[in-house]
């Protein structure tokens, strides 16, 4: 069993070789362990009890076999952006895996600014017009506006349901849950 283990992380390790630069990783147990990834090395923002943990596998549990999305790191500012994937491990009567959480740079965010993605993450969960995004996020209807219009034209779309379809498939949103308060 722990040859098939061992064998199994690694064959996980080299498909998670997939997500772009990824930088640190972990593996998830189904009674909500962490153990490291093969090749990639563990991180705060992936400790037991992170958020960010918690949010990839809330995220994953609605969405299937992968999800992906920006965060913005613990630093100083909290403008810092990672770019967060998980990955559906689980192989039922297997082992106790359930998934691979990844994380990399931001990437290419096309324009897109904190606010913005923060906007699209809101946009996704729901949240679609702009007086209630200013409401959620302490800003005025304007601010949220131009928010709104510089995401339409990064995402390269021409109303706010291609928008939030977009920022979820291509991770670019931060989700609420992992939104500073005040």
């Amino acid at each position: 069993m722990i040859a098939d283990d061992s064998c199994r992380t690694k064959d996980i390790a080299e498909a998670a070789r997939i997500v772009g630069r990824a930088e640190v990783g972990v593996l998830l147990t189904r009674r909500g362990a962490v153990l490291p990834l093969l090749g990639v090395p563990d991180d705060r923002l992936c400790a037991p009890g992170s958020l960010i943990l918690a949010v990839a596998l809330d995220e994953l549990a609605r969405s299937g076999a992968y999800t992906t999305f920006r965060a913005p790191t613990p630093d100083v500012g909290g403008e810092q952006l990672i770019r967060v994937t998980a990955l559906d491990v689980a192989q039922a009567d297997c082992d106790q895996l359930s998934a691979a959480v990844l994380l990399a740079p931001p990437g290419n965010l096309h324009g897109l600014t904190v606010l913005d993605l923060r906007v699209l993450g809101l946009l996704v969960e729901g949240v679609a017009d702009i007086q209630s995004l200013g409401q959620a996020l302490h800003l005025g209807a304007a601010i949220v506006a131009d928010s709104l219009g510089r995401s339409l034209v990064a995402l390269q779309t021409s109303d706010l349901t291609a928008a939030a379809v977009r920022a979820l498939r291509s991770g670019m949103r931060i989700p609420p849950r992992l939104m500073k308060e005040g």
